[in-house]
């Protein structure tokens, strides 16, 4: 006899298939004498929400800046908890990234977690980029 088919969902579990759904991109931007920024372009692969699911679901972009490669700092996070704030199938966002003084690239890495209230919980690494800044003036 043959056993019966498995039912689970293992999207959450495939890192893979994970980095398959989420696309982060960063493109220069606006810099003026006080302030210089980054644009982070961030799309939905997946003919889905992203995340998707649960409302514990989560995905997380921290960006670096060097030369001082300080801690990481929390630029997005994306759910479907609340008022969700998960990406529409095919939709991309803009985020506007203020750089620190003195920096001469950028960093983002994007983060699935499986429960954001958990710091337990598995993290899983879904794609990073990295971004070189012409010199300033």
């Amino acid at each position: 006899m043959t056993a019966p088919a498995s039912h689970r969902l293992t999207a959450r579990r495939d890192p893979d298939l994970l980095r398959s759904g989420l696309h982060i991109e960063l493109r220069p931007g606006e810099s003026s004498a006080e302030q210089r920024i980054v644009h982070l372009v961030v799309t939905n692969l997946a003919g889905h929400d992203y995340p998707t699911g649960s409302s514990h679901r989560a995905v997380t972009i921290h960006g670096e800046f060097g030369p001082a490669e300080d801690e990481a700092v929390l630029l997005a996070t994306f759910s479907p908890r609340g008022a969700s704030t998960a990406l529409r199938p095919g939709e991309s966002r803009t985020i506007k990234v203020a750089l620190p003084e003195g920096a001469d690239w950028v960093r983002c890495s994007a983060v699935y977690i499986r429960n954001q209230f958990d710091s337990q919980a598995v993290r899983i690494p879904i794609t990073s980029v990295e971004l070189t800044l012409p010199a300033t003036r």
